[in-house]
């Protein structure tokens, strides 16, 4: 044991500081090496702006460079500009598109459904590939015969509404969440539908896994707060590979070797029954590993779309802004770090921290150039990030969060409005304020694996940003478009893009029209 009066303070100040030293140079360098490969294909973007989409590669579009990010947003904007640029205007003209696209005849109804669709201003009326891809494997034989045993019986597949529509009106096997707003989206078409029989998901996540040999009856298996990594992959596994697109590290969870790592819905879920029979059931979100069929979520009318935003996007904070609960996963002391929203705070917090420190080096003698100070101010001060509550865990887990990640920090929904940049990230399923969102003058960052009914509605990089679900891009990605001149220009357009688009085509109405067309041909399965 070294004695009191053996203690040497000069020598212990010296040796603290150069420990410090060199923790902060080893940040320093790493950033720095980043930072100048950004800083010179930036000046190479600016240089080159007017040329810049000529010059944009496929290996260009998966930079996470300041070139990388323009050429998504410029390639993305000009596709954005011809999506539904023409669409039928009349029954004739959408019946003689439905035979071109799909290579049969419309469903009965078909030329109703289409009166419907532009009496109420729909810009979509030809664009409903999303259907067609849902329900290509129920249309096999295997699956009809499947599906006509089902209706034979009054068997109730758990977790779900039995829905049967029978002479325009509709019968729920038993009650629903979100019944009322379920019946007001069907109210306005439930006359024009044909008898059908589908089930509706009562829970949260998708129900149904691809496997290699599906079976004939439709059983179920509960694995609610388990591990279903092994299903995913296997359910991967059944797949037709699909070419991989610089959109595929965002969305497709088959692309990941170890999903279970990423996100709270694969490592924990809180509820998970599942099926490997082809049931029609309807759900609001998949995973591309299920076959789930999608519909639009009635829970959307509890975050409506903002219809005018009172603050300019210009006049708002540029700040990255994001409050949510401990959602998407059932979390214990051995999963809860692998929750998809976990990782997010966590991620920022890191950031801070380590900006934190570089900026506190210069009272140990070290020094950064001006664009590597910038930087690292953005990294510091570009977040507001907080958990609202910790839900979905035990008391020893939920205590062991909020020490590690900070106390809950709740605060009103309207919140958002005042920052430039809103995070919008999965919870047990999607998210549903994503239309709210999307709706304001603010540029969404959204983080998911899941699919939706609109998808194809929505281009990425030009209405809103996707987020990986690794988040390895999300520090080049801030700092470009809060730091650089372009960056900030594009935000603005982005901003203004997804609040004009969003309310011509994710309306109440829309999500209405969706489902009318979708019920028409699901009607179709049993014929």
């Amino acid at each position: 044991m070294v004695s009191l009066h053996q203690f040497n303070p000069a020598l212990f100040v010296r040796s603290l500081k150069a420990v410090v030293t060199f923790t902060i140079l080893l940040f320093t360098v790493t950033l720095c090496y980043a930072s100048f490969r950004s800083h010179s294909s930036f000046k190479d973007t600016i240089n080159h702006a007017h040329a810049s989409l000529k010059a944009c590669s496929p290996e260009a579009l998966n930079e996470i460079t300041p070139t990388g990010f323009l050429c998504q947003i410029r390639s993305a904007q000009e596709k954005a500009r011809s999506y539904g640029r023409v669409q039928s205007t009349s029954a004739a003209e959408a019946v003689v598109e439905y035979k071109r696209r799909y290579h049969r005849s419309p469903p009965k109804g078909f030329e109703d459904w289409v009166e419907f669709a532009l009496s109420h201003g729909s810009k979509i009326i030809d664009n409903f590939d999303q259907i067609d891809r849902d329900l290509e494997p129920y249309r096999t034989p295997e699956a009809r015969q499947a599906f006509s045993v089902l209706q034979s019986q009054s068997k109730h597949c758990p977790r779900t509404s039995r829905i049967t529509i029978r002479n325009g009106t509709m019968a729920m096997s038993s009650a629903y969440l979100y019944d009322k707003e379920w019946k007001k989206l069907v109210e306005p078409f439930l006359h024009a539908l044909p008898d059908s029989l589908f089930y509706l998901n009562d829970i949260d996540e998708p129900r149904i896994l691809g496997t290699s040999a599906p079976p004939a009856v439709a059983d179920f298996t509960d694995r609610s707060g388990e591990s279903i990594e092994d299903l995913i992959l296997e359910s991967c596994a059944q797949g037709t590979p699909q070419p991989v697109s610089p959109q595929g590290k965002y969305k497709d969870v088959c692309q990941y070797p170890h999903p279970a790592d990423l996100h709270a819905l694969i490592s924990s879920p809180s509820t998970f029954s599942y099926t490997h029979s082809l049931v029609p059931i309807l759900s609001f979100g998949r995973m591309t590993a299920f076959r789930d069929i999608l519909i639009p979520c009635p829970c959307y009318a509890a975050h409506p779309l903002v219809q005018e935003d009172s603050i300019a996007f210009s006049e708002k904070k540029p700040i990255v802004y994001w409050r949510g609960s401990t959602t998407g996963g059932q979390a214990s002391r051995f999963t809860w770090k692998h929750g998809h929203r976990e990782r997010f705070v966590a991620f920022v917090q890191s950031l801070q921290n380590t900006a934190n420190m570089l900026d506190t080096g210069r009272f140990f003698g070290l020094k950064m150039d001006d664009l590597n100070k910038k930087r690292t101010r953005v990294l510091r001060d570009a977040f507001d990030v907080h958990f609202g509550a910790y839900i979905q865990c035990d008391a020893e887990s939920c205590r062991d969060m909020e020490r590690v990640l900070g106390p809950s920090d709740a605060e009103p929904e309207d919140t958002s409005s005042d920052y430039q940049f809103l995070y919008d990230i999965d919870g047990n399923s999607m998210s549903t304020r994503f239309f709210h969102l999307l709706s304001q003058q603010a540029v969404v960052l959204k983080q998911t694996w899941f699919q939706e009914w609109h998808d194809e509605r929505l281009v990425p990089w030009a209405h809103y940003i996707p987020v990986s679900m690794t988040m390895e891009e999300l520090p080049a990605l801030i700092t470009f478009l809060v730091n650089d001149p372009n960056g900030r220009r594009l935000s603005a357009e982005i901003a203004q893009a997804g609040s004009t688009w969003s309310r011509q085509v994710l309306r109440e109405i829309d999500m209405s029209i969706y489902l009318y067309r979708l019920l028409l041909e699901i009607a179709t399965l049993s014929d």
